[in-house]
C-alpha cells in the first residue's frame, strides 16, 4: 500500500464498518448509506457529509477492484502502469533472440 499522508481515519472506520457487502451473484459491493448509518448510530458518531461520501466512494472502489484483482495479469491500483515503446520491445526480443542463439551454439544445436 501508498503511504497514507491524512485521513487514516476514514480507512479506519471503512475497514470497521466492513469495506463491501455481499451482493449475492454479484459477488462484493460497496457499502451504502444505510450500512454507514447503522454504523454511526451503534458508536454514537456522527460524519460530516464529507466523510461520508469519501467512506461509502472508497467502499465502491474497494469492490470494484475486487473484481478486477481476480484477473491474475491485474496491477497494484497504487503503481503506474508502464507502457514500453515499439523500439525497447525490438531491443528485449533481439536481446533474448541473442541469448537463445548463443545457448543453442554451446549445446551444438
Amino acid at each position: 500500500m501508498p503511504p497514507i499522508e491524512a485521513g487514516g481515519y476514514l480507512l479506519e472506520i471503512l475497514f470497521e464498518v466492513g469495506p463491501t457487502k455481499p451482493a449475492g451473484m454479484a459477488g462484493q459491493v460497496g457499502i451504502d448509506e444505510i450500512d454507514l448509518l447503522a454504523w454511526q448510530t451503534n458508536q454514537d458518531i456522527r460524519l460530516t457529509g464529507w466523510e461520508a461520501r469519501t467512506i461509502r466512494l472508497l467502499s465502491r472502489e474497494y469492490a470494484s477492484m475486487l473484481v478486477e484483482a481476480s484477473d491474475q495479469n491485474c496491477p497494484p491500483p497504487w503503481v503506474a502502469t508502464v507502457v514500453i515503446t515499439e523500439d525497447q520491445r525490438d531491443k528485449i526480443a533481439d536481446a533474448m533472440s541473442a541469448w537463445a542463439d548463443r545457448l543453442n551454439a554451446q549445446r551444438g544445436g
